[in-house]
């Protein structure tokens, strides 16, 4: 049996990951599932919107996944999902998730009955997306862990980074989550240490544990917005993805269609021609103190990564 192919966003939020995965998304046998390590809390229990626009439960397309992944499927069984994904997908259990042969057998248990689950959904998506290759832009690290679990995936990673600064600013806006219909909700805001700190701690945990990928491509923001073009066929030749990106980016132009990703960055519902381009506000707005804690905490990732100190 043929293994699907999954193109796994890797990085902290706020790093382009919904920009990419939607450009990737409009190629031809690619489908964009969002942020899938949320699925079963923002879509199954509390039913947000699709990037259709639709509520998860409404959404056509995903009534079709859930019925040929697990039947039917009650609100008790997502939860105890939830326990379940809770239970290994954790920072402690990072070691047990990368080298199988010192796990526990109570662990061991947990995950082989958690990547089922999650081999069920993916196979489910690939048939009723007719696809072969689906993106998953759930960023974290210990999702990606557990796929590394998953033997009827081809795992492929996409560790995307975008300049600390310009992260930390950005979870500073104030953003209404439109997925959520039935109130107001805001996304997160985190001070500029935190982001800080996460943005060190997730891009750190890729970059040591990369050589576990079979395919792994590090991929800066500010060169996929630069060039698209460019980062978007280097980024296809390096996973042996034979497609003419110049039937997707006309220079730095993208039309986008309509997507049924389950979680991500509001622009996912965006639909239509968009402009690619570097967003240089924090440039103008963020505070020489947020940008000295900023970039003083997060000073040798930015080495490592070639970002130019001066210029930024």
């Amino acid at each position: 049996m043929e293994k699907i192919k999954i193109i796994y966003i890797a990085g902290y939020g706020r790093s382009g990951s919904t920009l990419l995965e939607r450009i990737l998304g409009e190629f031809e046998g690619f489908f964009s599932a969002g942020e899938l390590w949320l699925i079963w809390e923002r879509s199954f229990l509390e039913n947000q919107l699709c990037g259709c626009g639709k509520p998860f439960n409404s959404c056509d397309f995903w009534r079709e996944v859930v019925e040929k992944a697990f039947g039917k499927i009650s609100s008790s069984d997502v939860i105890n999902i939830l326990k379940l994904r809770n239970s290994v997908q954790r920072m402690r259990y990072i070691p047990f998730l990368l080298f199988p042969k010192i796990r526990f057998r109570d662990f061991d248990f947990r995950l082989k009955n958690y990547i089922q689950i999650l081999s069920k959904l993916y196979t489910s998506i690939a048939k009723v997306a007719s696809c072969n290759i689906i993106i998953d832009s759930s960023k974290v690290p210990l999702h990606a862990f557990v796929l590394l679990n998953l033997k009827n995936i081809e795992l492929n990673v996409i560790h995307l980074v975008r300049h600390s600064c310009a992260v930390a600013y950005s979870w500073q806006r104030k953003k209404i989550r439109p997925e959520i219909t039935n109130k107001i909700v805001y996304m997160p805001r985190y001070s500029s240490f935190k982001s800080a700190f996460e943005w060190n701690k997730i891009n750190l945990l890729f970059l040591v544990t990369k050589k576990m990928f079979n395919n792994y491509i590090f991929v800066k923001y500010e060169d996929l917005v630069s060039s698209p073009d460019k980062i978007i066929g280097i980024i296809l030749k390096k996973f042996g993805i034979k497609r003419d990106v110049s039937n997707i980016l006309q220079k730095n132009i993208l039309t986008l269609t309509e997507n049924h990703t389950v979680s991500g960055n509001p622009m996912r519902f965006k639909k239509g021609k968009i402009e690619i381009k570097y967003d240089k506000e924090w440039h103008q707005k963020m505070s020489f103190s947020q940008r000295l804690i900023v970039s003083t905490f997060t000073l040798p990732l930015l080495l490592k990564f070639n970002y130019n100190l001066v210029k930024q």
